[in-house]
């Protein structure tokens, strides 16, 4: 879900499938026209988190980094 001002173009990216590895790679979130941006814009995302059912029960860690240009 996308919520921003007018005259924004911000667009949310496409659903991202997980390969063989996983979700190893970056993807986009959203992105917006040069100078189309600028304001305030809320963003959501969904992860879903699917593990072999043998997994061990415990602990297990992972990061996620967002990077605005």
């Amino acid at each position: 879900m996308v919520r921003q001002g007018e005259r924004q173009g911000v667009v949310a990216g496409r659903v991202s499938a997980p390969s063989g590895s996983g979700l190893g790679s970056s993807a986009v979130l959203a992105t917006a026209p040069g100078g189309a941006g600028r304001g305030t814009a809320q963003l959501d995302a969904e992860l879903k988190l699917s593990v072999p059912t043998e997994t061990a029960a415990g602990t297990y860690t992972g990061t996620l980094t967002l990077t605005a240009i």
